[in-house]
């Protein structure tokens, strides 16, 4: 064995790390999500003590593996030499989603909307959907027949389901997960992303891939996939008053949605297929074993 990687640089790195340390092996360490932000630290008391136990772990790696150009910012910030670093984002088969069919069409099984909003993501605390929820109910204040469609499965659905109750009533629906969210992508007007923060934005591509016009705030991709104005709208992380503006701008105006789709679509082409991807993630373990 040359070489472990892990998943991420909290308990699974503490145990490579041990294990590199008894084999005298190289390590890698994978992160996929905005450890340094710091409304991850804010989040809980344990992702408080994963931000320390991070921090020491990284100063023990040859390597890291990030998938986004902000986590690798981050390192550097911390020291981490640009060299050691390799960003990798999410694999996603862009051109399957392409040309995968319509087999639900948001528009016709909800007919009461006219303008439908959609979520893609796990019911969670850092994806901040309470914000979603305030957002649209301020729009609707405008709008009529809009709806927000939330497609995820986790441990904040029954606090969202009653907060929607509370503030969108019959506008909010809560679809179960599924794994082929293509679909809904195919048949909204507009996806939304509220997260506090992310590592890149899964969902975020897809809708991308979809033809979807996405708004988001400032996580993961935006500023590297999602640019402000040309491949999306940006707003600042917590900003009720900013998302809300670039929603009811893309509400209004279709000729801008349907230029920021089809520039979308096409920044998404350049992401690496399957084949160019794995040659990819094997420099990153080479970039480690040096």
């Amino acid at each position: 064995i040359d070489l472990i990687f892990t998943q991420d640089p909290f308990e699974t790195g503490l145990a490579g790390a041990v294990i590199a340390k008894i084999y005298k092996i190289k390590l890698q360490l994978q992160i996929h999500t905005d450890v340094f932000s710091p409304y991850f630290k804010l989040e809980s008391l344990a992702n408080g003590l994963r931000v320390v136990l991070g921090k020491f772990l990284i100063r023990k790696a040859d390597g890291f593996r990030v998938v986004s150009r902000r986590i690798k910012e981050s390192l550097v910030k911390l020291n981490v030499s640009v060299e050691k670093v390799f960003i990798l984002p999410i694999f996603t088969d862009v051109e399957k989603i392409a040309v995968s069919p319509i087999s639900v069409d948001l528009k016709k099984k909800y007919p009461r909307f006219n303008f439908i909003i959609l979520m893609v993501c796990r019911l969670s605390r850092e994806k901040n959907i309470p914000l979603a929820i305030d957002v649209v109910a301020d729009i609707a204040k405008n709008h009529h027949g809009i709806g927000l469609v939330i497609v995820g499965s986790g441990r904040e659905r029954e606090k969202i389901i009653e907060l929607g109750k509370q503030k969108l009533g019959d506008k909010l629906v809560l679809e179960e997960w599924t794994n082929n969210p293509a679909s809904y992508y195919k048949s909204a007007d507009l996806f939304l992303l509220t997260s506090n923060y992310e590592g890149w934005g899964l969902s975020v591509v897809e809708a991308m891939a979809s033809n979807c016009p996405v708004v988001m705030t400032d996580v993961g991709c935006a500023g590297e996939l999602i640019i402000h104005g040309r491949t999306g709208l940006v707003a600042p992380v917590g900003e009720t008053g900013a998302l809300s503006r670039a929603i009811d701008k893309m509400i209004k105006d279709e000729g801008l949605r349907r230029e920021i789709a089809v520039n979308a679509k096409q920044a998404v082409k350049n992401l690496p297929d399957k084949n160019n991807y794995l040659e990819k993630y094997k420099k990153s373990w080479e970039l480690a074993l040096k």
